[in-house]
């Protein structure tokens, strides 16, 4: 992710310095990409990533699978990212308990570390 990233702002400076990118290109291309990131297919296979080696995240009081929520917030939430503006995201689950391993290669973790890891990442990618 952090190479089709910095290709996108490669692409994007190159195209604002000729003068053939506008601002409205600029903030939209930008936006697009980061919502592409924090999208459910991609959240998905980190998220299959980390029940493969921690087990499911099921929460204590319903017994029901936990998901992350991955809220985007001012620039991001406003749909105007440029090329030096920071992501600001917020990870949100409904329930603590553990995760649900399925067998003695996976290690069992606390949701709220789970999800830590998640978001983590996810910001990585």
């Amino acid at each position: 992710m952090r190479r089709l990233r910095n290709l996108i702002i490669c692409m994007l400076i190159k195209r604002d310095l000729s003068g053939v990118a506008d601002l409205e290109e600029v903030v939209s291309t930008m936006t697009g990409f980061a919502d592409f990131v924090e999208t459910p297919p991609h959240l998905a296979s980190i998220m299959g990533e980390m029940i493969g080696l921690h087990g499911t995240p099921i929460g204590e009081e319903s017994g029901l699978p936990q998901e992350l929520i991955v809220l985007g917030m001012d620039k991001l939430g406003g749909g105007e990212l440029n090329m030096s503006s920071d992501i600001d995201l917020i990870f949100v689950y409904a329930e603590d308990g553990d995760t649900k391993t399925d067998n003695a290669e996976q290690r069992s973790l606390s949701n709220h570390e789970f999800f830590v890891r998640l978001g983590k990442k996810l910001i990585a990618a």
